[in-house]
This record gives C-alpha cells, sequence and structure tokens, in this order.
C-alpha cells in the first residue's frame, strides 16, 4: 500500500472520510513533508512506518475538541505535529504556531499557504521572544506543545495569555516536560492523562483551571 492509501485508511480508522477536502490536504501536507524531509531533517524518517504514529496521534488528538471555536497556541511546532493535521480535521479553530527554526518556519508557512488553511499564523520566534512581544491577555483556549521543556517563566507567560476556560495539552514521555511541575500547575487540574495511539511510552496530559 502506497502511503496515500495508508493515509486514508488510517484516516477512516479514525472515522474520518477517505475521500474529502481534508483527505486531500492531508494527502498533499504528507507530500510536502516528505520532499522537505529530504532536505532538511524534519522528521527521523519520510517512510509510513515512522510517520503513521505522528498522525494517528493528531487525529486522535482531533476528536478530543468541542464544535465551539478554539484559539489554539501550539509551541514548538517543527513538522507540524499535531497542529496540522488537527487544523485540518477541525477547520474552524484559530491555529498558531510558535517555531524558532527558520527552515521548519519557512515549512509550516509553504503548507499553510499551499493547503489554502484560513485563520492560521507562523510565528519563527523563539517563544521568550514570542510571549514577550504580544500585548493581548485571555485568547488562547488550548495550548499545545510535545519535545520541549518549559521552565516556570515560559509557563508562568502562557497562563497569562490564555483564557480561564484554558486547556493545557501537554504531550510527554514518562515525566511532564515542565520545570518544577507542582509550582507550574499550581492551580491547574489535571482533567485526564492519556496513553497515545501507537504508543506503549507516549501519553498526552490535559490541565484546566
Amino acid at each position: 500500500m502506497n502511503p496515500d492509501e495508508s493515509l486514508k485508511s488510517l484516516l477512516v480508522s479514525f472515522q474520518h472520510a477517505g475521500e474529502s477536502e481534508p483527505a486531500r490536504q492531508l494527502s498533499e501536507y504528507l507530500r510536502l513533508l516528505r520532499k522537505w524531509n529530504s532536505k532538511i531533517n524534519l522528521t527521523a524518517s519520510s517512510e509510513w512506518e515512522s510517520l503513521s504514529p505522528l498522525f494517528s496521534e493528531a487525529f486522535w488528538a482531533a476528536s478530543l475538541y468541542d464544535a465551539s471555536g478554539q484559539f489554539h497556541l501550539d509551541i514548538g511546532s517543527g513538522a507540524g505535529f499535531p497542529a496540522l493535521p488537527l487544523k485540518i480535521l477541525r477547520p474552524h479553530i484559530h491555529l498558531e504556531m510558535v517555531e524558532c527554526r527558520t527552515k521548519r518556519a519557512v515549512f509550516l508557512e509553504t503548507v499553510v499557504l499551499d493547503l489554502g488553511l484560513a485563520n492560521v499564523l507562523v510565528h519563527n520566534s523563539r517563544i521568550e521572544d514570542f510571549l514577550a512581544g504580544r500585548d493581548s491577555r485571555g485568547r488562547w483556549t488550548v495550548v499545545s506543545w510535545k519535545g520541549l521543556r518549559l521552565n516556570r517563566s515560559q509557563f508562568s507567560h502562557l497562563r497569562d495569555g490564555s483564557t480561564r476556560q484554558v486547556e493545557f495539552w501537554i504531550f510527554h514521555g514518562k515525566e511532564l516536560p515542565l520545570e518544577d511541575p507542582q509550582v507550574s500547575l499550581l492551580g491547574l487540574k489535571l482533567a485526564k492523562t492519556s496513553l497515545c495511539p501507537s504508543s506503549d511510552s507516549r501519553y498526552l496530559s490535559i490541565y484546566r483551571y
């Protein structure tokens, strides 16, 4: 089975249509990912066996959204997982992605433009600079990250920039990727911790006020 067919089969397994506009956009995203991966090392491999768990995780995460509008901030977005597939499957969300590595940020911008995704912003910035340069407060309703560890100051700024209805989606391994989690998460409650699909060691923990 070729990667496009494998992607469609995976979509269907998560109760999404295999023939649809989101399916077309995801196929184009996959094509761009594999093309750019040979130049800037977005993911460890371009083979479907390596990419499939990343798509599975994103498709599963999309099922956790309700039907209302959301302002989603994803930090350290890298190759776009889980943020871009999540946006494609939940087009009503407003998505901001923060990526400090310029080539990866250019890739994210290319995907957004080529797929015609609306209400998406890519910020080529360190998370500290991005947070320090913002004036608005109480905007984000979902903040997600994976693959990076936040210090207490960074997480405090994220809390300040979020609504009281915010959900912090933390993708992690054995340990939470936070400096001094007990202090950083003070005042927040763990809503759920779930094992990510296609993994026996990756989790998603969601915290709320």
